[in-house]
């Protein structure tokens, strides 16, 4: 036993006290679980990200033209709704990038995507009003806080947190 407070009854270390999925001995926060961004998603260490810095979520991958995202990308929405359901003032617009070789076919599917994770998000909790959903043919430049700005030609998406609520454009729900 280790005696961290965490499971101290049980006889055993513990190999994730925070069960963030990286393992106490490379974990530079292991009572505090990492909060997969896509900023320094090794550390173990949650980010501070602030209100107006996007951020991507490495995690929602889609196969081939598919709307529905991965099973393996649950993992990051879930992570982003708790977020969202324990912020209630914090309004994010969710960009979705789906380059292609055909603009319009792309642009379509972008939307789809975004609108699904949009409803992923209420069916989470979240209040509808709190999340813009916005398609995008075109590759994105994403410009990280941390990385400086990066040009990213496959499908991704980025959440851009919001003091209010603009109005729709193209390709915004």
């Amino acid at each position: 036993e280790d005696l961290d407070g965490v499971a101290d009854s049980d006889g055993c270390p513990e190999k994730d006290a925070d069960r963030d999925r990286i393992l106490d001995e490379n974990d530079k926060c292991p009572e505090e679980p990492e909060d997969y961004n896509g900023i320094d998603d090794e550390d173990g260490c949650p980010d501070s990200v602030g209100l107006g810095s996007p951020f991507l979520l490495p995690g929602v991958a889609w196969e081939g033209q598919k709307v529905e995202p991965k099973p393996a990308s649950y993992y990051d929405l879930n992570e982003l709704a708790e977020r969202l359901n324990g912020e209630p003032a914090l309004l994010v617009e969710l960009r979705v990038h789906s380059p292609g070789p055909d603009e319009s076919q792309a642009t379509r599917l972008a939307i789809l995507r975004a609108e699904y994770l949009k409803a992923f998000l209420v069916a989470a909790g979240v209040e509808p009003h709190r999340v813009v959903a916005h398609g995008d043919a075109e590759p994105s430049i994403f410009d990280s806080p941390f990385e400086g700005v990066q040009r990213i030609d496959e499908p991704r998406v980025e959440v851009v947190p919001r003091t209010g609520r603009g109005i729709a454009g193209k390709g915004e729900r």
